[in-house]
Protein backbone atom coordinates (compact mmCIF):
# COMPACT_ATOMS: atom_id res chain seq x y z
CA UNK A 1 0.00 0.00 0.00
CA UNK A 2 2.70 2.33 0.80
CA UNK A 3 4.51 1.35 -2.74
CA UNK A 4 0.76 2.39 -3.93
CA UNK A 5 1.80 5.97 -3.26
CA UNK A 6 5.21 6.30 -4.87
CA UNK A 7 5.12 5.71 -8.50
CA UNK A 8 7.60 7.19 -9.72
CA UNK A 9 10.65 5.85 -10.33
CA UNK A 10 12.82 7.40 -7.97
CA UNK A 11 10.69 7.01 -5.17
CA UNK A 12 10.25 3.45 -5.75
CA UNK A 13 14.10 3.20 -5.65
CA UNK A 14 13.72 5.04 -1.79
CA UNK A 15 11.63 2.51 -0.92
CA UNK A 16 13.46 -0.53 -2.28
CA UNK A 17 16.41 1.07 -0.53
CA UNK A 18 14.88 1.81 2.78
CA UNK A 19 13.32 -1.85 2.44
CA UNK A 20 16.98 -3.40 1.88
CA UNK A 21 18.55 -1.25 4.74
CA UNK A 22 16.07 -2.51 7.16
CA UNK A 23 16.48 -5.90 6.38
CA UNK A 24 20.48 -5.75 6.33
CA UNK A 25 20.17 -3.78 10.00
CA UNK A 26 17.63 -6.85 10.99
CA UNK A 27 19.16 -9.56 10.10
CA UNK A 28 22.99 -7.98 11.66
CA UNK A 29 21.07 -8.01 15.13
CA UNK A 30 20.58 -11.32 14.60
CA UNK A 31 23.70 -12.80 13.41
CA UNK A 32 27.28 -12.17 13.03
CA UNK A 33 27.59 -14.92 10.70
CA UNK A 34 27.98 -13.79 7.05
CA UNK A 35 26.18 -16.98 5.75
CA UNK A 36 23.78 -17.04 8.30
CA UNK A 37 23.17 -13.74 7.56
CA UNK A 38 22.33 -13.77 3.97
CA UNK A 39 20.26 -16.64 4.95
CA UNK A 40 17.82 -14.51 6.94
CA UNK A 41 17.73 -11.68 4.80
CA UNK A 42 16.33 -14.59 2.64
CA UNK A 43 13.90 -15.50 4.64
CA UNK A 44 12.84 -12.01 6.12
CA UNK A 45 12.71 -10.77 2.32
CA UNK A 46 10.09 -13.40 1.06
CA UNK A 47 8.20 -12.55 4.16
CA UNK A 48 8.26 -9.03 3.79
CA UNK A 49 7.33 -9.43 -0.16
CA UNK A 50 4.71 -11.44 0.91
CA UNK A 51 1.11 -9.89 -0.19
CA UNK A 52 -0.64 -10.06 3.18
CA UNK A 53 2.23 -9.60 5.15
CA UNK A 54 3.28 -5.95 3.13
CA UNK A 55 -0.13 -4.97 3.73
CA UNK A 56 -0.59 -5.48 7.31
CA UNK A 57 3.15 -3.96 7.79
CA UNK A 58 1.98 -0.78 5.50
CA UNK A 59 -0.69 -0.08 7.78
CA UNK A 60 0.97 0.23 10.70
CA UNK A 61 3.90 2.58 9.42
CA UNK A 62 1.14 4.77 7.57
CA UNK A 63 1.70 8.08 10.46
CA UNK A 64 -2.13 8.73 10.05
CA UNK A 65 -3.37 5.15 10.85
CA UNK A 66 -3.64 3.90 14.28
CA UNK A 67 -4.38 0.26 12.78
CA UNK A 68 -3.52 -2.65 15.44
CA UNK A 69 -0.88 -4.67 14.16
CA UNK A 70 -2.77 -8.54 14.21
CA UNK A 71 0.45 -10.83 15.28
CA UNK A 72 -1.77 -13.69 13.90
CA UNK A 73 -1.72 -12.76 10.19
CA UNK A 74 2.06 -12.19 9.96
CA UNK A 75 3.00 -15.36 11.70
CA UNK A 76 0.65 -16.97 8.90
CA UNK A 77 2.06 -15.23 6.07
CA UNK A 78 5.39 -16.56 7.18
CA UNK A 79 4.44 -20.01 7.59
CA UNK A 80 3.10 -19.94 3.87
CA UNK A 81 6.27 -19.24 2.76
CA UNK A 82 7.33 -23.31 4.22
CA UNK A 83 9.05 -21.21 7.10
CA UNK A 84 8.91 -21.95 10.76
CA UNK A 85 8.80 -18.20 12.73
CA UNK A 86 10.07 -20.21 15.77
CA UNK A 87 13.67 -21.45 13.26
CA UNK A 88 14.80 -17.80 12.97
CA UNK A 89 16.15 -16.68 16.12
CA UNK A 90 17.26 -18.85 19.74
CA UNK A 91 16.50 -15.48 21.95
CA UNK A 92 14.54 -13.57 20.25
CA UNK A 93 10.31 -14.29 19.32
CA UNK A 94 8.74 -13.52 15.97
CA UNK A 95 7.22 -11.10 17.35
CA UNK A 96 10.35 -9.22 18.19
CA UNK A 97 11.98 -9.66 15.39
CA UNK A 98 8.64 -8.15 13.41
CA UNK A 99 8.89 -5.29 15.92
CA UNK A 100 12.87 -5.19 14.98
CA UNK A 101 11.90 -4.96 11.36
CA UNK A 102 9.76 -2.37 11.22
CA UNK A 103 11.43 0.34 13.52
CA UNK A 104 14.63 -0.13 11.02
CA UNK A 105 12.23 0.36 8.32
CA UNK A 106 10.81 3.08 10.03
CA UNK A 107 14.21 5.00 10.28
CA UNK A 108 15.32 3.99 6.68
CA UNK A 109 12.62 5.62 5.34
CA UNK A 110 13.06 9.15 7.41
CA UNK A 111 16.39 8.62 5.55
CA UNK A 112 15.11 9.14 2.15
CA UNK A 113 14.79 12.84 1.27
CA UNK A 114 12.88 11.55 -1.64
CA UNK A 115 10.21 10.11 0.74
CA UNK A 116 9.96 13.64 2.87
CA UNK A 117 7.36 15.01 0.92
CA UNK A 118 5.33 11.53 1.36
CA UNK A 119 5.80 11.04 4.73
CA UNK A 120 4.95 12.85 7.50
CA UNK A 121 9.05 12.58 8.94
CA UNK A 122 8.00 14.24 12.59
CA UNK A 123 5.64 11.55 13.05
CA UNK A 124 8.02 8.90 11.56
CA UNK A 125 10.47 9.70 14.58
CA UNK A 126 8.98 8.39 17.12
CA UNK A 127 6.74 5.83 15.40
CA UNK A 128 9.23 3.04 15.34
CA UNK A 129 9.58 3.09 19.14
CA UNK A 130 5.94 2.61 19.21
CA UNK A 131 6.00 -0.07 16.93
CA UNK A 132 8.48 -2.31 18.46
CA UNK A 133 7.13 -1.51 21.91
CA UNK A 134 3.54 -2.58 20.77
CA UNK A 135 5.41 -5.42 19.20
CA UNK A 136 6.86 -6.53 21.56
CA UNK A 137 3.85 -6.74 24.09
CA UNK A 138 1.87 -8.32 21.51
CA UNK A 139 4.60 -10.85 21.44
CA UNK A 140 4.75 -11.25 25.24
CA UNK A 141 1.35 -12.08 25.57
CA UNK A 142 1.28 -14.62 22.34
CA UNK A 143 4.39 -16.02 23.98
CA UNK A 144 2.82 -16.23 27.03
CA UNK A 145 -0.09 -17.70 25.86
CA UNK A 146 1.81 -20.48 23.88
CA UNK A 147 3.61 -21.44 27.37
CA UNK A 148 0.67 -22.09 28.65
CA UNK A 149 -0.77 -24.20 25.76
CA UNK A 150 2.41 -26.42 25.89
CA UNK A 151 2.14 -27.09 29.54
CA UNK A 152 -1.30 -28.37 29.07
CA UNK A 153 -0.56 -29.69 25.25
CA UNK A 154 3.34 -30.35 25.10
CA UNK A 155 4.55 -31.14 21.67
CA UNK A 156 5.18 -34.35 21.32
CA UNK A 157 8.38 -35.47 20.23
CA UNK A 158 7.22 -36.15 16.12
CA UNK A 159 6.50 -32.48 16.35
CA UNK A 160 9.75 -31.13 18.03
CA UNK A 161 11.66 -32.98 15.30
CA UNK A 162 9.08 -31.60 12.64
CA UNK A 163 10.22 -28.20 13.90
CA UNK A 164 14.10 -29.27 13.43
CA UNK A 165 14.13 -30.57 10.00
CA UNK A 166 11.60 -27.71 8.09
CA UNK A 167 14.24 -24.97 10.14
CA UNK A 168 17.64 -27.76 8.66
CA UNK A 169 15.70 -27.76 5.07
CA UNK A 170 15.35 -23.92 5.05
CA UNK A 171 19.46 -23.59 6.25
CA UNK A 172 20.71 -26.42 3.70
CA UNK A 173 19.26 -24.95 0.67
CA UNK A 174 20.38 -21.85 0.78
CA UNK A 175 22.74 -20.52 -2.69
CA UNK A 176 24.41 -17.31 -1.45
CA UNK A 177 27.07 -17.16 -4.20
CA UNK A 178 24.12 -16.85 -6.52
CA UNK A 179 23.68 -12.99 -6.26
CA UNK A 180 25.74 -9.92 -5.51
CA UNK A 181 22.78 -8.33 -3.65
CA UNK A 182 22.72 -8.82 0.07
CA UNK A 183 19.05 -9.25 -0.05
CA UNK A 184 16.97 -10.22 -2.90
CA UNK A 185 12.94 -9.90 -2.66
CA UNK A 186 12.72 -12.39 -5.56
CA UNK A 187 12.34 -15.93 -5.63
CA UNK A 188 15.14 -17.81 -3.67
CA UNK A 189 17.93 -19.91 -5.83
CA UNK A 190 17.99 -23.44 -4.09
CA UNK A 191 20.94 -25.50 -3.92
CA UNK A 192 19.28 -28.87 -4.55
CA UNK A 193 18.84 -27.56 -8.02
CA UNK A 194 22.16 -26.86 -9.00
CA UNK A 195 24.25 -29.19 -6.78
CA UNK A 196 25.96 -32.04 -8.76
CA UNK A 197 27.26 -35.24 -7.69
CA UNK A 198 30.89 -35.68 -6.12
CA UNK A 199 33.42 -38.45 -6.88
CA UNK A 200 36.24 -39.76 -4.70
CA UNK A 201 39.89 -40.29 -6.68
CA UNK A 202 39.52 -43.88 -6.87
CA UNK A 203 38.80 -45.84 -9.42
CA UNK A 204 35.83 -48.87 -9.19
CA UNK A 205 37.23 -52.22 -7.68
CA UNK A 206 35.86 -55.21 -9.82
CA UNK A 207 32.59 -55.78 -7.71
CA UNK A 208 31.85 -51.85 -7.90
CA UNK A 209 31.78 -52.32 -12.00
CA UNK A 210 29.53 -55.50 -11.97
CA UNK A 211 27.26 -54.09 -9.72
CA UNK A 212 27.70 -51.03 -12.37
CA UNK A 213 26.97 -53.76 -15.36
CA UNK A 214 24.43 -55.11 -12.99
CA UNK A 215 22.16 -51.46 -13.08
CA UNK A 216 22.62 -52.11 -17.29
CA UNK A 217 21.08 -54.85 -17.25
CA UNK A 218 24.43 -56.85 -17.71
CA UNK A 219 24.77 -60.05 -15.57
CA UNK A 220 27.87 -62.19 -15.09
CA UNK A 221 26.70 -65.03 -18.30
CA UNK A 222 25.74 -61.71 -20.45
CA UNK A 223 29.16 -60.32 -20.17
CA UNK A 224 30.73 -63.96 -20.40
CA UNK A 225 29.17 -64.27 -24.18
CA UNK A 226 30.01 -60.87 -25.25
CA UNK A 227 33.54 -61.17 -24.20
CA UNK A 228 33.45 -64.49 -26.34
CA UNK A 229 32.10 -62.27 -29.38
CA UNK A 230 35.54 -61.11 -29.28
CA UNK A 231 38.70 -62.13 -31.71
CA UNK A 232 41.96 -63.93 -30.52
CA UNK A 233 43.68 -60.43 -31.49
CA UNK A 234 41.36 -58.17 -29.67
CA UNK A 235 42.04 -60.68 -26.38
CA UNK A 236 45.56 -60.79 -26.62
CA UNK A 237 46.14 -57.27 -27.01
CA UNK A 238 43.97 -56.79 -24.28
CA UNK A 239 45.84 -59.34 -22.21
CA UNK A 240 49.21 -57.45 -23.42
CA UNK A 241 47.82 -53.98 -22.51
CA UNK A 242 47.12 -55.93 -18.80
CA UNK A 243 50.74 -57.07 -18.96
CA UNK A 244 51.50 -53.89 -18.55
CA UNK A 245 48.46 -52.44 -16.07
CA UNK A 246 50.01 -55.20 -14.09
CA UNK A 247 53.88 -53.65 -13.91
CA UNK A 248 52.33 -50.33 -13.15
CA UNK A 249 50.10 -51.92 -10.20
CA UNK A 250 53.08 -53.83 -8.99
CA UNK A 251 53.09 -51.53 -6.00
CA UNK A 252 48.87 -52.41 -5.46
CA UNK A 253 48.64 -55.29 -4.18
CA UNK A 254 44.77 -54.49 -4.58
CA UNK A 255 44.30 -53.97 -7.81
CA UNK A 256 47.39 -56.58 -8.44
CA UNK A 257 44.73 -59.12 -6.74
CA UNK A 258 41.68 -57.88 -9.11
CA UNK A 259 43.41 -57.94 -12.24
CA UNK A 260 44.07 -61.95 -11.47
CA UNK A 261 40.92 -63.40 -9.83
CA UNK A 262 38.53 -61.47 -12.49
CA UNK A 263 39.84 -61.89 -15.79
CA UNK A 264 37.22 -60.58 -17.36
CA UNK A 265 36.71 -56.98 -15.61
CA UNK A 266 40.53 -57.41 -16.26
CA UNK A 267 40.05 -57.60 -19.89
CA UNK A 268 36.49 -54.66 -20.23
CA UNK A 269 38.72 -52.31 -18.48
CA UNK A 270 41.49 -52.47 -20.93
CA UNK A 271 39.64 -52.12 -24.06
CA UNK A 272 39.48 -49.25 -26.51
CA UNK A 273 37.93 -47.83 -29.17
CA UNK A 274 36.40 -50.08 -31.97
CA UNK A 275 36.75 -52.91 -29.27
CA UNK A 276 34.59 -51.29 -26.95
CA UNK A 277 32.26 -50.57 -29.72
CA UNK A 278 31.66 -53.97 -30.57
CA UNK A 279 31.31 -55.35 -27.01
CA UNK A 280 28.81 -52.40 -26.08
CA UNK A 281 26.81 -54.09 -29.14
CA UNK A 282 26.87 -57.41 -28.00
CA UNK A 283 25.70 -56.10 -24.97
CA UNK A 284 23.19 -54.00 -26.45
CA UNK A 285 24.02 -50.89 -24.36
CA UNK A 286 24.72 -47.30 -25.71
CA UNK A 287 29.22 -47.32 -25.95
CA UNK A 288 29.23 -44.30 -23.41
CA UNK A 289 26.58 -46.03 -20.92
CA UNK A 290 29.43 -48.60 -20.74
CA UNK A 291 32.38 -46.44 -20.76
CA UNK A 292 30.86 -44.84 -17.98
CA UNK A 293 31.21 -47.81 -15.76
CA UNK A 294 34.89 -46.67 -15.18
CA UNK A 295 34.42 -43.88 -13.94
CA UNK A 296 35.48 -42.91 -10.58
CA UNK A 297 33.75 -43.95 -7.29
CA UNK A 298 31.40 -41.81 -6.49
CA UNK A 299 30.35 -40.24 -2.75
CA UNK A 300 26.90 -42.32 -3.48
CA UNK A 301 28.64 -45.02 -3.54
CA UNK A 302 31.73 -44.43 -1.36
CA UNK A 303 28.80 -43.84 1.96
CA UNK A 304 27.52 -47.11 0.88
CA UNK A 305 30.58 -48.96 1.36
CA UNK A 306 31.67 -46.87 4.49
CA UNK A 307 29.91 -46.26 7.64
CA UNK A 308 32.22 -43.99 9.27
CA UNK A 309 34.81 -41.79 7.05
CA UNK A 310 36.63 -38.58 7.02
CA UNK A 311 36.40 -36.80 3.82
CA UNK A 312 39.11 -34.85 1.93
CA UNK A 313 39.24 -32.20 -0.10
CA UNK A 314 41.23 -28.86 -1.60
CA UNK A 315 39.96 -25.68 -0.70
CA UNK A 316 36.23 -25.10 -3.08
CA UNK A 317 36.19 -28.39 -4.06
CA UNK A 318 32.39 -28.91 -2.43
CA UNK A 319 32.80 -30.61 1.28
CA UNK A 320 30.72 -28.37 3.05
CA UNK A 321 28.10 -28.07 0.07
CA UNK A 322 28.16 -31.66 -0.21
CA UNK A 323 26.99 -31.54 3.90
CA UNK A 324 24.58 -28.98 3.42
CA UNK A 325 22.84 -30.72 0.51
CA UNK A 326 23.04 -34.18 2.26
CA UNK A 327 21.43 -32.88 5.64
CA UNK A 328 19.29 -30.51 3.56
CA UNK A 329 17.26 -33.37 1.59
CA UNK A 330 17.41 -35.95 4.94
CA UNK A 331 15.53 -32.97 6.03
CA UNK A 332 13.02 -32.10 3.36
CA UNK A 333 12.30 -36.13 2.72
CA UNK A 334 11.78 -36.51 6.64
CA UNK A 335 9.20 -33.27 6.84
CA UNK A 336 5.67 -34.58 7.01
CA UNK A 337 4.63 -31.93 4.01
CA UNK A 338 7.51 -32.13 1.63
CA UNK A 339 8.73 -29.09 -0.16
CA UNK A 340 6.72 -28.01 -2.94
CA UNK A 341 10.01 -26.84 -4.31
CA UNK A 342 11.21 -30.18 -4.78
CA UNK A 343 11.87 -31.14 -8.34
CA UNK A 344 11.63 -34.57 -9.50
CA UNK A 345 15.03 -35.06 -9.98
CA UNK A 346 15.92 -34.10 -7.00
CA UNK A 347 13.19 -36.57 -5.67
CA UNK A 348 15.07 -39.62 -7.41
CA UNK A 349 18.60 -38.10 -5.95
CA UNK A 350 16.51 -38.09 -2.51
CA UNK A 351 15.24 -41.78 -3.06
CA UNK A 352 18.90 -42.82 -4.32
CA UNK A 353 20.49 -41.12 -1.25
CA UNK A 354 17.90 -43.31 1.08
CA UNK A 355 18.84 -46.42 -0.52
CA UNK A 356 22.57 -46.15 -0.23
CA UNK A 357 22.07 -45.05 3.73
CA UNK A 358 19.99 -48.46 3.61
CA UNK A 359 16.70 -45.82 4.85
CA UNK A 360 15.81 -42.12 5.85
CA UNK A 361 18.35 -40.90 8.69
CA UNK A 362 17.75 -38.21 11.44
CA UNK A 363 20.69 -35.47 9.89
CA UNK A 364 22.22 -33.41 12.07
CA UNK A 365 25.12 -30.97 10.56
CA UNK A 366 27.67 -29.41 13.13
CA UNK A 367 29.99 -27.14 12.13
CA UNK A 368 33.26 -27.59 13.50
CA UNK A 369 34.47 -24.54 13.99
CA UNK A 370 31.29 -23.41 16.02
CA UNK A 371 31.43 -26.79 17.86
CA UNK A 372 34.75 -25.59 18.97
CA UNK A 373 33.58 -21.79 20.19
CA UNK A 374 30.73 -23.27 22.22
CA UNK A 375 32.52 -26.13 23.58
CA UNK A 376 31.89 -26.47 27.25
CA UNK A 377 34.73 -25.65 29.99
CA UNK A 378 34.43 -29.19 31.46
CA UNK A 379 34.47 -30.81 27.85
CA UNK A 380 36.93 -34.19 28.13
CA UNK A 381 36.98 -35.38 24.63
CA UNK A 382 34.37 -37.80 24.97
CA UNK A 383 30.99 -39.03 23.32
CA UNK A 384 28.70 -36.77 25.50
CA UNK A 385 30.73 -33.96 24.11
CA UNK A 386 29.55 -34.47 20.98
CA UNK A 387 26.33 -35.53 22.13
CA UNK A 388 25.81 -32.18 23.54
CA UNK A 389 26.94 -30.67 20.35
CA UNK A 390 24.40 -32.14 18.49
CA UNK A 391 21.49 -30.83 21.15
CA UNK A 392 22.81 -27.58 20.91
CA UNK A 393 22.87 -27.92 17.03
CA UNK A 394 19.39 -29.61 17.09
CA UNK A 395 17.79 -26.67 19.78
CA UNK A 396 19.60 -23.43 17.95
CA UNK A 397 18.09 -24.46 14.57
CA UNK A 398 14.46 -24.92 15.93
CA UNK A 399 14.40 -23.33 19.34
CA UNK A 400 13.58 -26.53 20.80
CA UNK A 401 13.80 -26.26 25.02
CA UNK A 402 12.37 -29.75 25.62
CA UNK A 403 15.01 -31.84 27.39
CA UNK A 404 13.38 -35.17 26.31
CA UNK A 405 15.48 -34.55 22.75
CA UNK A 406 18.41 -36.22 23.88
CA UNK A 407 16.99 -39.42 24.99
CA UNK A 408 15.47 -39.38 21.90
CA UNK A 409 18.86 -38.98 20.09
CA UNK A 410 20.37 -41.30 22.44
CA UNK A 411 17.95 -44.04 21.46
CA UNK A 412 18.19 -43.08 17.42
CA UNK A 413 22.20 -43.99 18.01
CA UNK A 414 22.39 -46.81 20.17
CA UNK A 415 19.33 -49.09 17.72
CA UNK A 416 20.36 -51.80 16.49
CA UNK A 417 20.05 -50.13 13.02
CA UNK A 418 20.86 -46.56 14.38
CA UNK A 419 18.47 -43.88 12.42
CA UNK A 420 20.77 -40.70 12.61
CA UNK A 421 23.42 -39.05 9.85
CA UNK A 422 26.11 -37.06 11.64
CA UNK A 423 28.30 -34.58 8.82
CA UNK A 424 31.22 -32.92 10.65
CA UNK A 425 32.11 -29.87 8.48
CA UNK A 426 35.57 -28.53 8.48
CA UNK A 427 38.04 -29.69 10.93
CA UNK A 428 40.90 -27.86 9.89
CA UNK A 429 38.99 -24.83 10.38
CA UNK A 430 39.06 -25.08 13.82
CA UNK A 431 42.39 -23.34 14.81
CA UNK A 432 42.93 -23.79 18.08
CA UNK A 433 44.95 -26.85 19.05
CA UNK A 434 43.45 -27.83 22.20
CA UNK A 435 40.01 -27.15 21.20
CA UNK A 436 40.58 -29.14 18.42
CA UNK A 437 42.43 -31.97 19.94
CA UNK A 438 39.38 -32.04 22.46
CA UNK A 439 36.98 -32.35 19.36
CA UNK A 440 39.18 -35.28 17.82
CA UNK A 441 38.92 -37.02 21.02
CA UNK A 442 35.39 -36.75 21.08
CA UNK A 443 35.01 -37.97 18.24
CA UNK A 444 37.37 -40.51 18.12
CA UNK A 445 35.03 -41.64 21.45
CA UNK A 446 32.03 -41.75 19.65
CA UNK A 447 33.08 -43.79 16.92
CA UNK A 448 34.40 -46.48 19.41
CA UNK A 449 31.26 -46.25 21.34
CA UNK A 450 28.55 -45.93 18.04
CA UNK A 451 30.20 -47.63 15.47
CA UNK A 452 27.47 -48.36 13.65
CA UNK A 453 26.44 -45.01 13.66
CA UNK A 454 26.90 -43.20 9.88
CA UNK A 455 29.54 -40.32 10.39
CA UNK A 456 31.23 -38.07 7.81
CA UNK A 457 34.16 -35.48 8.97
CA UNK A 458 35.13 -33.11 6.51
CA UNK A 459 38.71 -31.52 6.23
CA UNK A 460 41.10 -29.79 3.73
CA UNK A 461 43.76 -32.28 2.66
CA UNK A 462 47.47 -30.62 3.40
CA UNK A 463 46.68 -29.86 7.29
CA UNK A 464 45.43 -33.37 7.47
CA UNK A 465 47.79 -35.62 5.62
CA UNK A 466 50.52 -33.35 7.28
CA UNK A 467 49.15 -32.65 10.53
CA UNK A 468 49.42 -35.42 13.25
CA UNK A 469 46.74 -32.73 15.27
CA UNK A 470 44.49 -33.38 12.60
CA UNK A 471 44.03 -37.14 12.70
CA UNK A 472 41.07 -40.04 13.24
CA UNK A 473 41.26 -42.83 13.63
CA UNK A 474 38.76 -43.27 10.30
CA UNK A 475 39.59 -44.27 7.04
CA UNK A 476 39.67 -40.91 4.52
CA UNK A 477 39.33 -40.32 1.05
CA UNK A 478 39.94 -37.24 -1.15
CA UNK A 479 37.57 -35.96 -3.41
CA UNK A 480 38.23 -35.67 -7.00
CA UNK A 481 37.91 -32.91 -9.13
CA UNK A 482 34.71 -32.74 -11.28
CA UNK A 483 34.59 -34.94 -14.18
CA UNK A 484 33.68 -32.89 -18.04
CA UNK A 485 29.75 -34.07 -17.82
CA UNK A 486 29.41 -32.83 -14.36
CA UNK A 487 30.82 -29.34 -15.10
CA UNK A 488 28.70 -29.72 -18.14
CA UNK A 489 25.43 -30.68 -16.12
CA UNK A 490 26.48 -27.82 -12.93
CA UNK A 491 26.33 -25.07 -15.75
CA UNK A 492 23.12 -26.32 -17.24
CA UNK A 493 21.67 -26.51 -13.59
CA UNK A 494 23.63 -23.35 -12.43
CA UNK A 495 22.18 -20.88 -15.54
CA UNK A 496 18.27 -23.02 -15.46
CA UNK A 497 17.59 -21.86 -11.57
CA UNK A 498 19.26 -18.14 -11.97
CA UNK A 499 17.04 -17.92 -14.53
CA UNK A 500 13.95 -19.36 -12.92
CA UNK A 501 14.16 -17.12 -10.38
CA UNK A 502 15.03 -13.79 -12.17
CA UNK A 503 18.58 -13.34 -10.89
CA UNK A 504 19.71 -14.00 -15.09
CA UNK A 505 17.28 -12.00 -17.40
CA UNK A 506 16.69 -12.57 -20.05
CA UNK A 507 16.25 -16.78 -20.05
CA UNK A 508 17.86 -16.91 -23.45
CA UNK A 509 20.65 -14.56 -22.14
CA UNK A 510 21.33 -16.99 -19.77
CA UNK A 511 21.78 -20.02 -22.05
CA UNK A 512 23.91 -17.89 -24.48
CA UNK A 513 26.55 -17.24 -21.45
CA UNK A 514 26.30 -21.17 -20.03
CA UNK A 515 27.23 -21.89 -24.00
CA UNK A 516 30.06 -19.61 -23.96
CA UNK A 517 31.32 -20.39 -20.84
CA UNK A 518 31.26 -24.45 -21.49
CA UNK A 519 32.71 -23.53 -25.23
CA UNK A 520 35.32 -21.73 -23.82
CA UNK A 521 36.24 -24.58 -20.77
CA UNK A 522 35.95 -26.88 -23.72
CA UNK A 523 38.55 -24.72 -26.03
CA UNK A 524 41.75 -26.78 -26.09
CA UNK A 525 43.87 -23.53 -25.88
CA UNK A 526 42.53 -22.57 -22.92
CA UNK A 527 43.54 -25.27 -20.54
CA UNK A 528 43.86 -23.54 -17.62
CA UNK A 529 39.81 -22.94 -17.71
CA UNK A 530 39.35 -26.79 -17.65
CA UNK A 531 41.70 -27.19 -14.74
CA UNK A 532 40.00 -24.37 -12.75
CA UNK A 533 36.70 -26.06 -13.86
CA UNK A 534 37.49 -28.85 -11.92
CA UNK A 535 36.70 -26.84 -8.96
CA UNK A 536 32.86 -26.57 -7.80
CA UNK A 537 33.90 -23.20 -6.03
CA UNK A 538 36.39 -22.26 -9.28
CA UNK A 539 33.27 -23.12 -11.46
CA UNK A 540 30.22 -20.70 -9.78
CA UNK A 541 32.64 -18.08 -9.95
CA UNK A 542 33.28 -18.61 -13.39
CA UNK A 543 29.64 -18.66 -14.13
CA UNK A 544 28.94 -15.37 -12.25
CA UNK A 545 31.82 -13.43 -13.87
CA UNK A 546 31.32 -14.75 -16.77
CA UNK A 547 27.36 -13.59 -17.12
CA UNK A 548 28.25 -10.06 -15.88
CA UNK A 549 31.05 -9.24 -17.95
CA UNK A 550 33.02 -12.14 -20.06
CA UNK A 551 35.69 -14.49 -18.67
CA UNK A 552 38.82 -13.84 -17.92
CA UNK A 553 42.01 -15.50 -19.08
CA UNK A 554 43.79 -16.01 -15.75
CA UNK A 555 42.87 -17.22 -12.54
CA UNK A 556 44.49 -14.33 -10.96
CA UNK A 557 42.10 -11.77 -13.30
CA UNK A 558 38.84 -14.11 -12.42
CA UNK A 559 39.48 -13.51 -8.76
CA UNK A 560 40.14 -9.69 -9.14
CA UNK A 561 36.82 -9.51 -11.42
CA UNK A 562 34.57 -11.75 -8.84
CA UNK A 563 36.07 -9.56 -5.75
Amino acid sequence: RIAKRFETPAREAALTNAMTAALAETVAALSDDPVLQAHLADLLGQWVAQEDAAEELAEVLDPTSDHVLEMDLLVTAFEELGFDPTSLDQSRTFGEIAGLFAGELARALDREETLQGEIQTRLLRGLYDQVAALLAGQAALHSTIEDAAERFHPLDLDDLDQRYLLGLYNDCNELPMAADAQVDLRLRPQLQRVYVDLDIDRAPDAALLRARLAALGIDGAQLTAAVQTLDRDTRASGAARRGAARQGAAMNPALEQELEQDQEIALLRSLQGDELAKIAKALHVEQDALISTGDAVSVLELLQRERQVVLLGDPGSGKSTLTRRTAGMLAALGCRQRPPDLAAEELAWGDALQTTLGGWLFPIRIVMSRWARHLAGSATGCADDLLDECMRVVKEVANLPDARQKERLVQRLAADNPTALLLLDGLDEVADVAARQTLLAAVNDFAGCYPDVRLVVTCRVRPYQDGRHYRLSLPDVTLAPLRPAEIARFLTRWHTELARVGIYQPAAAADHARQRLQNAIDDPHRSELAAMAGTPLLLTMMARVNFKSGLPNSRAKLYEEYV
